[in-house]
């Protein structure tokens, strides 16, 4: 769902800097300042909208077609789902690299490539008691062993992200699979928000409490100039070749131009410059 503000912009006229068309700089505003890009944490919607432009989730929205339907966006497919319908099996697609940034220390900033791992630790921080999560209620109840382990952090007043949980297996580099508690429909849609982005521990622990000013995901932009009190700049990630636009939409979609670019890579623009 990420692309689709950003398709929607590209359509009114105007948006575009009126230098060229070699320019190809969206210009948008927020009528707040951004509290946090921190997916855990971002529940409102100014914040939401700028965390999507940084992060990635396993699904998203194919978001012309009707009825509506998820296609992958960081899986590698959809996944396997098993008989009782409470075990989803994910292959993460390869080749998809984190943004370069100052706390990959050990790769001296350079981005290093997104692994199950990662998506296992994005989804047990929504339970971290220290975190306080108000994103929780997406994963609450849900997830074999997850409401276990944050208790026992609770108890404790210690939080082992290295210990097994029994519903988020990473049984090897880029397969995570997801055991439920019962069947529950309204999983995989929640797995397109981008409240599920996957971010990498290496970032959250390197800013900490200013995670949430110092976005690092796997999306189509950078935060270039990140000053959520005043103006927000990206620009392209170039490393981006992971997601193309829809390729299927209904004839009124087809009449109306929106299926011109279908199958061509994203995104569409070099510079994207938020207003508050």
């Amino acid at each position: 769902m990420k692309v689709l503000s950003v398709l929607l912009f590209l359509s009114v006229s105007g948006c575009f800097n009126s230098r060229g068309p070699s320019d190809r700089t969206l210009h948008l505003y927020s009528s707040t300042k951004v509290r946090t890009t921190d997916p855990i944490h971002a529940d409102d919607l100014y914040s939401a909208n700028e965390m999507g432009r940084i992060y990635e989730s396993l699904l998203q929205y194919d978001y012309l077609k009707r009825p509506y339907a998820l296609r992958p966006l960081l899986a590698d497919g959809m996944p396997v789902v098993s008989k009782d319908e409470k075990t989803y099996t994910f292959k993460i697609k390869s080749g998809v690299s984190f943004h370069d940034d100052a706390c990959f220390k050990e790769r001296g900033g350079k981005g290093r490539e997104l692994e199950a791992k990662d998506v296992v630790y994005s989804f047990m921080r929504f339970a971290d008691p220290v975190e306080g999560s108000s994103m929780w209620y997406l994963f609450d109840g849900k997830i074999l062993g997850l409401n276990e382990w944050q208790e026992k952090g609770r108890k404790t007043k210690k939080v082992e992200y290295d210990a097994p949980i029994e519903g988020l297996k990473a049984p090897d580099s880029h397969t995570v699979v997801i055991r439920l508690k019962k069947r529950n429909y309204q999983f995989l849609p929640a797995l397109a928000m981008t409240h599920a982005a996957v971010v990498a521990r290496e970032c959250v622990e390197y800013y900490g409490k200013e995670f949430g000013l110092h976005p690092v995901g796997t999306g189509p932009f950078l935060a270039k100039d990140f000053k959520p009190n005043f103006k927000m700049i990206y620009v392209r990630n170039p490393k981006y070749a992971h997601d193309t636009y829809p390729t299927e939409g209904s004839s009124e979609d087809a009449a109306a131009g929106l299926l011109v670019d279908a199958g061509k890579k994203l995104p569409f623009v070099d510079t994207v410059e938020v207003d508050v």
